[in-house]
């Protein structure tokens, strides 16, 4: 499930692309203080929400509307932010904003579907599961090319498959999900995000997927992964996915 939450600005702004993954997680953790979620920023475990740029994106003026995203298959996680931020002000570092609307979305994955990402997807690799591809020493690398495709989306997989066991607190169905996917890199991204004045250089990836054929449980599956984001630092911003609707 997600959030849409449509705000106002309440002066000029700019849009400070690196401040912003960091400050709008923080606006996100300060809705759930004082809930039973209140610890969730503690946790080193999966978070499992992810959330969007505001768009559309770019500089503003004051009273131009811009929209946000927050998606998670934790419903009690969204509805405490709902109640929480409906007709509040909120600041997203020195961008100030007037939540004027906030509404509820269910995103439709069928058996046949399109899934893009809105942010970039990023997937890290420890140099041992390096040096078994190309056998001599590797550092920790985050995937781009000329790693192989394949072994972004083995990472991928098995990182959807962790988070759900996570959240269903179980094994994971022993399934994949990308094994007859059509799988199309649209670009890899280096972005600087900016964590208590210290900056941090994040290497992801666009895609776009097309899967065809879903079963009942791998449509599960990739419902539960649209929600709590693809790949790493969901909570940050990153894996943002769309499902594709058909004009």
């Amino acid at each position: 499930m997600r959030l849409l939450i449509q705000l106002k600005a309440l002066a000029d702004g700019l849009y400070n692309d690196s401040a912003y993954n960091h400050k709008m997680q923080g606006v996100i953790y300060s809705c759930l203080k004082e809930t039973p979620l209140g610890k969730l920023h503690e946790f080193k475990k999966p978070k499992l929400f992810c959330f969007s740029n505001l768009f559309p994106i770019g500089n503003f003026r004051q009273g131009d509307v811009r929209n946000l995203l927050i998606s998670s298959p934790n419903i009690e996680l969204l509805t405490v932010v709902y109640k929480k931020i409906v007709d509040q002000i909120i600041n997203v570092g020195n961008m100030r904003f007037k939540v004027v609307n906030a509404k509820f979305l269910e995103p439709r994955v069928k058996s046949n579907c399109v899934i893009h990402t809105a942010t970039p997807i990023v997937i890290r690799f420890s140099g041992k599961d390096l040096e078994k591809v190309f056998a001599k020493p590797m550092r920790n690398v985050y995937w781009r090319p000329p790693f192989p495709q394949t072994l972004f989306l083995e990472h991928l997989e098995r990182n959807i498959l962790e988070k759900f066991g996570f959240f269903v607190k179980t094994d994971p169905p022993q399934i994949s999900l990308f094994s007859k996917a059509k799988a199309k890199l649209l670009k890899t991204v280096s972005k600087v995000i900016v964590v208590r004045e210290k900056r941090f250089n994040i290497i992801g990836s666009l895609w776009r997927f097309h899967f065809k054929n879903l079963t009942p449980t791998k449509k599960a599956l990739l419902k539960f992964a649209v929600d709590s984001g693809f790949g790493e630092l969901n909570s940050l911003g990153f894996g943002f996915v769309n499902v594709e609707v058909k004009k």
